[in-house]
């Protein structure tokens, strides 16, 4: 007698068949259906091609072959590596700790094969230890709130740089623009970012750049995708921050869509036509609508991928990142304009998603600052711009640049808006802020606390007064 394989309602059966048995028109029709299925199923899309190497074909890491192997017992527990021998597991346990929280510094979650290669430079250069062990006790404590080691902290500082020092005097380019080096002077540049010291920032991004140039250029790091985003993103921070220009990728630009063109969705805007905000959109440089239609899938796709709880892909975020940020900052209009104002935007909304994160905001003074500039003349033009576009700039502004008391303007002027829009809830603010270009997950925490508070203070019919 044949076995039967009893199947759930959601498995597909199990079919045994021999030259013996009679044939089965079920099973036959079954066996049909294996054979077809698949065929109608949809492409999977094809990645773009990458816009940080152009034509270069990306390889796999080349450390990702160098798996390590369980050595012999010999010595002590950092016998192979560059560890000074006064270091005891205390010490190893804060630089893990930073490594706990690494994956909300970067994009998406790391592997146990990129866990190895993040803790290979730590434990196999002396630097980039030192400088390792000074950035997770100052980052730690930050969040912490604690301040008594910052003196311990500082003397693993001091350590780095005079190691760094002393092996860039060598000349020997090999070690001196090895990646581990490269590595440490990203940290250094972006730490002086973080504290506020921006002199240093460009100091250190000025010295990486040549670093860089001689390796090759950007493109010669493909071989380590997080080094090469770290390396882009320290540059666009030390940009936005000064206003000096990105010193990667310099030459002429390509300004095609980086995701390939979609049939367009019949969608509901949050106010009193749906075509007031494609007209907004239509009038827009051509080169500025093709970043906000990046931007927007991307955010779109993020809203989904967070809905589903799903991880974004890493790779299409580095290049998403790297790709509409140095256009926007590569653009020009004049002052004022509609196209500055929303340029401006766009690079703010980008730095939010891409460049921030881990409970450290780091501040884009002169980004922030242009943007209100060119936010006050443009402001008034209510014909030009729609509703939910001003209330988009105006939670901007506010979120980034507008919780001090000099900029009351900002703050008085949005719960005016409110008001004028007979908006009442966070519910229908937000739907107003989705039509245009919003990142669910990171946006709600930035503007519901302050949005909710303007709200009550127009239900209360108070006057809004900074805390």
């Amino acid at each position: 007698m044949m076995p039967t394989f009893p199947a759930s309602a959601d498995e597909l059966p199990f079919i045994i068949t021999t030259p013996n048995m009679p044939s089965v028109e079920a099973s036959r029709k079954t066996i049909r259906s294996y054979a077809v299925r698949g065929r109608n199923r949809k492409k999977r899309p094809i990645r773009p091609p990458s816009w940080i190497n152009g034509s270069k074909n990306e390889t796999c890491s080349s450390n990702l072959g160098q798996a390590f192997f369980i050595m012999p017992k010999v010595g002590g527990e950092f016998s192979f590596t560059a560890v000074p021998e006064d270091i005891g597991p205390e010490v190893l346990e804060i630089v893990w700790k930073l490594r706990n929280i690494t994956p909300s510094l970067a994009f998406g979650p790391a592997s146990s094969q990129e866990e190895a290669l993040w803790l290979q430079p730590v434990l196999n250069d002396i630097i980039c230890f030192h400088f390792t062990m000074f950035i997770s006790q100052m980052y730690l404590d930050h969040l912490e709130g604690h301040t008594n080691n910052t003196q311990k902290a500082l003397a693993h500082h001091t350590k780095a740089l005079s190691a760094l020092q002393r092996r860039l005097s060598t000349g020997d380019l090999d070690i001196s623009t090895s990646d581990s080096t490269i590595l440490t002077v990203v940290g250094l540049s972006t730490a002086g970012l973080a504290f506020g010291d921006v002199d240093i920032a460009q100091k250190h991004m000025r010295g990486l750049h040549k670093m860089v140039t001689l390796r090759g250029g950007i493109p010669a790091f493909s071989h380590d995708r997080r080094l090469q985003t770290k390396l882009c993103r320290v540059d666009l921070g030390v940009s936005l921050s000064t206003g000096s220009e990105p010193l990667f990728f310099s030459e002429e630009l390509p300004w095609s869509s980086y995701f390939r063109p979609q049939a367009s969705k019949k969608t509901q805007p949050a106010d009193e036509t749906p075509s007031n905000l494609v007209n907004f959109l239509g009038s827009l440089d051509t080169r500025l609508r093709v970043v906000w239609d990046d931007l927007r899938t991307l955010s779109q796709s993020a809203n989904m991928a967070s809905r589903c709880g799903l991880d974004m892909d890493t790779a299409l975020c580095q290049e998403i990142m790297i790709s509409t940020n140095y256009r926007l900052i590569r653009l020009r209009f004049d002052p004022g304009t509609m196209d500055e104002t929303i340029r401006l935007a766009l690079l703010a909304f980008a730095s939010s998603v891409f460049l921030q994160g881990g409970g450290v905001w780091i501040r884009h003074e002169h980004l922030y600052r242009q943007l209100r500039k060119s936010f006050v003349v443009t402001k008034g033009r209510k014909d030009d711009l729609p509703p939910q576009v001003i209330l988009w700039l105006y939670v901007f502004c506010v979120a980034f640049d507008g919780q001090g008391p000099s900029h009351y303007w900002l703050r008085s002027g949005l719960a005016e808006l409110l008001r004028a829009q007979q908006l009442k809830s966070w519910s229908e603010v937000r739907l107003w802020l989705k039509s245009v270009i919003w990142a669910d997950k990171l946006h709600d925490a930035i503007a519901r606390t302050f949005v909710e508070e303007m709200l009550k203070h127009n239900d209360t019919g108070c006057e809004l007064f900074l805390s």
